[in-house]
């Protein structure tokens, strides 16, 4: 991507050369976005991509997703796009964004998805149970994408059979593309959500839509515009965020072996493989927007100054973690902000960890050591968002009998 011209209120010494879209970052992106610690400033100016701050520690990530009155979560593209895409709540400050989210949060509480666990456990099963164990298969398409935006579809009332035309349209929409292209994804999305919307306002069910039309927003129902604000985000993260979640998990454990032992063995481990996948492997980077004058680590930040709030190392702070690059499952804390922080904290999150949770459970119950098929090449998409499209993986031994399989 092109440079800018420095700005003047930026130092000299706080200016790096760095690409987070750089193809250097499709290979083990995880570990090689954890080396900005070793070679940059904790706060540092990039030209590239309109040009924009990096906050790479967690303190400093939470001072910026939480200070509201000065980081705003208006623009979330880099570079900017005026307008604006609007995605409620998400690019609402507080205190407009709190009614949209408040009515979110009634409906993806733990009563509501404690609720669902059996139906999440049931179709984890059944995707399960179309894997032939004798051949590879496409880990995203059946299960890292197959679970979560499968219970998505359901939960939002979509017709299952648009999977892959719903899942591919917000893969493109997250990935480097021009920003006319990325404009024309969303109106694609707007468009078929206002459909959505217009459906159930004529014809309610049961489903997530139908409930939240129901909602009041500052005394007042729901506007079919807001609403298509709020649907269009839930779409986006639905589709992506925790199948991007299950493929990093899948793809590491995938050559540790031990790990896999472990959990095969111990299935109470489980929750902390997850909480330490989360810790290790985050998947969104979040982009701010300074609204006045202010200074984050001794650093002068101008109003309009684009920040990306490295999500994805805040768990890899060493400061607040021992060895933050080892994968250590006798952890009794994962400080991490794979969900965020501050007022936009994902409400999505019980469910997230519910449904990897359950993935991870039930493979061991069935399938015992696995690897990625060789010869396949993986390949990571750098963005905002860090994507794993395809992850081809072969398992090795059937947990039920102990027993290891043929493989090429």
């Amino acid at each position: 991507m092109p440079t800018i011209e420095i700005p003047n209120h930026v130092p000299a010494e706080r200016v790096f050369d760095v690409d987070l879209f750089d193809d250097a970052l499709t290979t083990d992106a995880h570990t090689r976005l954890a080396e900005f610690r070793g070679c940059y400033p904790d706060v540092f100016y990039t030209p590239r991509n309109g040009g924009h701050w990096i906050v790479q520690r967690q303190d400093l990530i939470n001072a910026v997703v939480s200070r509201t009155d000065q980081f705003s979560s208006r623009q979330q593209q880099l570079p900017p796009i005026e307008p604006a895409i609007e995605l409620f709540p998400l690019t609402l400050d507080p205190p407009e964004s709190i009614p949209y989210r408040l009515a979110l949060m009634r409906h993806f509480g733990a009563k509501h998805i404690n609720a669902m666990k059996d139906d999440i456990r049931a179709l984890t099963i059944d995707l399960l149970d179309r894997i032939d164990p004798g051949q590879p298969f496409e880990f995203v398409r059946a299960l890292g994408a197959g679970l979560p935006v499968t219970v998505f579809m359901k939960l939002m009332g979509l017709p299952l059979e648009q999977f892959d035309q719903f899942r591919n349209l917000v893969m493109e929409y997250f990935s480097l593309i021009p920003d006319e292209r990325r404009v024309e994804l969303y109106l694609q999305i707007d468009g078929m959500m206002k459909s959505l919307i217009d459906e159930r306002r004529t014809s309610p069910g049961d489903d997530l839509m139908s409930r939240l039309l129901g909602e009041e927003i500052n005394g007042a129902p729901f506007s079919d515009a807001d609403m298509n604000k709020v649907a269009n985000l839930l779409f986006m993260a639905g589709m992506d965020t925790v199948a991007n979640a299950a493929a990093h998990m899948f793809y590491y454990l995938s050559s540790r072996a031990e790990v896999q032992r472990a959990l095969a063995a111990d299935s109470d481990l489980i929750p902390k493989f997850v909480e330490e996948s989360l810790r290790m492997y985050g998947v969104v980077n979040t982009p701010r927007q300074v609204r006045r004058d202010t200074e984050l680590d001794g650093v002068a930040m101008r109003r309009g100054d684009m920040v990306v709030a490295m999500l994805t190392l805040a768990g890899r702070d060493e400061r607040i973690v021992d060895n933050p690059d080892a994968f250590d499952l006798s952890r009794t804390s994962h400080p991490h902000m794979t969900f965020g922080g501050g007022p936009h904290v994902c409400v999505g999150q019980h469910l997230a960890r519910l449904e990897l949770r359950i993935l991870v459970e039930e493979w061991f119950k069935r399938f015992g050591a696995f690897r990625v098929e060789p010869g396949f090449d993986v390949k990571f998409h750098p963005w905002i968002v860090i994507q794993l499209a395809n992850l081809r993986l072969q398992v090795t031994e059937m947990a039920s009998a102990g027993r290891e399989l043929e493989t090429a």
